[in-house]
Order: C-alpha cells, then sequence, then structure tokens
C-alpha cells in the first residue's frame, strides 16, 4: 500500500473518530416522524426550490455559460443561499463571468469531478476566486470581495448533486453529534467527514420507505421534491437543534 494511500486511510478514520451513538440516533429518528406531523410545511423549503430549479437548468456544456450560471442559481421563495447582508457570492461570480467564462467553467468542471478529492477541490475553487478577484477588481473598485468561502462552494456541490452533498449547517451538526454521545468532536470540523457522517445519517434516516414516503407527502407542490435528496438527513439534525 501506497504511502498516501495509508496516509488517507489514516486521515479518515481520525475524521470519523467521533462517530455518533447508533442507539442515541434510534431516539431521536423515533420521534422525528411526530415533530413532521406538527408541522405545518416542509422546513427549508427555499433549499428545495433551488435544488429542483438548478437541476432543471444547470448545463455546463452551454456555450452561453454565465447566462446559464444566472438561470441556474436561482429560487422562487428565496435566494438567501447566495444572497444577504454584505453576503454576495452570485453577484461576485457574475461580474467575474464577464471577464473569465471559460476558465470559472473549467472550475466548475473541476469542483464537480468525483474522481478528485473533495477537500482540495473545494480549496482550489476558493483560491481560483481569491486569484481572480485580485485581477479584476482593478477594472471593478466596487468588487469588494467574491464572497465565496466553503459554505457557498458546499451549497454548489448540494445543487449539483443532491444525493450526495447537501447544505452546510456546523452548529446544527455539532450539536446533533453531541446530542447522540460522539466522542472527540474536533473545534474544526472538516467538510469531509461532515459530508461522510450526513450520509451515513441519510442511509438511516431513509432505511425505513414509509418515513421517506411521509415526508414525500408533506410537499403542497410536489414539484419541489428532489429524489432521495440529502435535505432529509439536514433536516433531520436540524429538528435535534430544536
Amino acid at each position: 500500500m501506497g504511502f498516501r494511500l495509508i496516509i488517507s486511510k489514516y486521515i479518515c478514520f481520525l475524521n470519523l473518530a467521533y462517530m455518533f451513538s447508533k442507539a442515541s440516533f434510534d431516539v431521536f429518528l423515533d420521534k422525528f416522524p411526530a415533530v413532521l406531523m406538527e408541522r405545518n410545511e416542509v422546513t427549508n423549503l427555499y433549499m428545495w426550490d433551488a435544488q429542483r430549479h438548478f437541476g432543471n437548468i444547470w448545463d455546463i456544456e452551454r456555450l452561453d455559460f454565465d447566462v446559464m450560471y444566472a438561470e441556474s442559481i436561482h429560487s422562487n421563495i428565496s435566494n438567501r443561499l447566495w444572497t444577504g447582508i454584505d453576503y454576495h457570492p452570485k453577484e461576485s461570480m457574475l461580474i467575474f463571468l464577464k471577464y473569465e467564462k471559460e476558465f470559472i467553467r473549467s472550475m466548475f468542471r473541476d469542483l464537480f469531478n468525483e474522481g478528485k478529492d473533495l477537500q482540495m477541490r473545494i480549496s482550489r475553487f476558493i483560491f481560483h476566486c481569491d486569484e481572480l478577484h485580485k485581477q479584476i477588481k482593478k477594472k471593478e473598485p466596487k468588487l469588494l470581495h467574491h464572497y465565496h468561502d466553503e459554505a457557498m462552494v458546499v451549497t454548489y456541490l448540494a445543487l449539483h448533486d443532491p444525493q450526495r452533498y447537501t447544505f452546510l449547517d456546523i452548529s446544527s451538526f455539532r450539536w446533533a453529534m453531541e446530542s447522540m454521545q460522539a466522542r472527540n468532536i474536533p473545534e474544526y470540523i472538516t467538510i469531509e467527514s461532515y459530508t461522510k457522517l450526513m450520509r451515513i445519517i441519510q442511509k438511516f434516516v431513509t432505511a425505513d420507505p414509509s418515513l421517506a414516503n411521509g415526508y414525500r407527502s408533506l410537499f403542497v407542490d410536489p414539484e419541489l421534491y428532489v429524489g432521495g435528496s440529502m435535505l432529509l438527513a439536514l433536516d433531520f439534525i436540524q429538528s435535534i437543534k430544536v
């Protein structure tokens, strides 16, 4: 076994060393249907809408990549994933696209390449945004920041592949891990460990088809439901926080 593979497996082990207690997990899972029944609407509906919209529009091969990006990053309910007070990643990317459309196309191609290490893909994307910002702010002095932090880059991943990634909520994740008696939770939770454990949670939550089917029935507009979306796992950990 090569040295790099050994290190990779060791890091993976460290990332999952704080695996939660399945018995504690089952206690919260048993309560989850009752939590859902008390609701008047689906939690995070704007995220479901954004995923559905992105899935319908995104096409990395479109010649008008800049127009396609603008159309795909959209929600009819709320744009809070990419717009907020002093937080404008979509607007900054549109400015980047005015000058470096093909390079940014290659950035997204690299980000969505599952044959490459996740953290490296995210780090490279942010690095390229940093470099583009240095170059383009000379032409666009009002471009104060590109706003592409880890949360926004993970948002792209969650929009592009909802069955493999979900949106970042480290505070709810940490609370859920503590509530489910996970041990040795690190101060800094990596995206890799967050993603791997959220996938495990998704598998457990969807193991009973009746729960997944019941969740789907909560949608007033069934078109908003994205099959297999890990938003179900996100909802579950956020329900523990509540």
